[in-house]
């Protein structure tokens, strides 16, 4: 069988352009996204869940950054965790101590001589609200509900009306 002249030339064009391009196409596929197969980040970035506020005077943070990364955990400047992430990048840092008002957190991911930093503040009350109710309650009812109405000295919320300082701030 006679080989095609042009059509080898053309053939190899073609596969040199799509090597000169592969490197740079497979860089660019992957920058900023999640790598099938558990590889966590494809970039040094963290992602992670940290409350806003506590009631409690230990936190838990859950996050992601890239795999085989160190995760550096500060709590008002002062380190409290370093930890080192698995090949899927997942961490979880437990009982993170915080003060009473607002606390600074700051997580550190580092890989090498890259590192990323981002910051939050969870506001710590561990003291009850204060409730004053602003009418009767009757001893007994054949109602099928009651309504009681009242003040509290902080924000609350509940799971039906949400936060009370919004519903008061959106009248």
């Amino acid at each position: 069988m006679r080989s095609n002249p042009n059509l080898n030339k053309l053939l190899s064009l073609a596969l040199a352009m799509l090597i000169a391009t592969l490197p740079v196409a497979s860089a660019n596929m992957l920058t900023g996204w999640v790598v099938e197969g558990g590889a966590g980040l494809a970039t040094l970035d963290i992602e992670a869940s940290v409350p806003e506020y506590s009631h409690t005077s230990t936190i838990t943070i859950q996050g992601k950054t890239k795999g085989k990364a160190t995760v550096h955990a500060f709590v008002n400047e002062i380190r409290q965790r370093v930890i080192t992430t698995g090949l899927d990048g997942n961490f979880k840092i437990s009982a993170l101590p915080l003060r009473d008002g607002e606390n600074k957190i700051r997580l550190e991911a580092r890989e090498g001589e890259n590192a990323t930093t981002k910051e939050y503040t969870v506001v710590f009350d561990g003291k009850p609200p204060i409730v004053r109710l602003t009418s009767e309650i009757p001893d007994s009812t054949k109602a099928n509900s009651v309504t009681v109405a009242g003040d509290v000295n902080e924000k609350s919320c509940d799971k039906m009306e949400g936060c009370a300082q919004d519903r008061h701030n959106a009248a």
